[in-house]
């Protein structure tokens, strides 16, 4: 059973600050551990964090315009297909109004868009 000075030793060691082990000049790690003195090793090395940083930048801005789009431009395309859709079935429906005479033939024709 713990006591509560262990316990509490636990949650300093959990919430503190730890040190990160590693080059601080290479975040994404390094394909070849040592390149000390080959220059071909070192320009993998950079490719390998050029590579990393793009593709996380990448990652981010899919990630938030795939959002963006189907929170906003989604619902918005469809109150707009919505309101061409009306506009065009009023047309459709002068146009057939028009072309029978505009006498009154009894009940207006209903057409429906595709």
């Amino acid at each position: 059973m713990e006591t509560c000075h262990t316990s509490k030793k636990t949650l300093i060691n959990v919430f503190s600050k730890k040190e990160k082990k590693g080059d601080p000049n290479a975040p994404y790690g390094k394909l070849i551990k040592d390149d000390k003195n080959n220059r071909l090793y070192k320009v993998v090395n950079v490719g390998y964090t050029f590579f990393m940083i793009v593709m996380n930048f990448s990652k981010k801005i899919l990630w938030f315009g795939s959002c963006f789009a189907f929170m906003y431009l989604f619902p918005m395309s469809l109150e707009l297909f919505n309101e061409q859709k009306a506009i065009l079935d009023k047309i459709q429906q002068s146009q057939m109004m028009e072309s029978m005479g505009g006498a009154g033939m009894g009940a207006q024709p209903v057409m429906h868009s595709f």
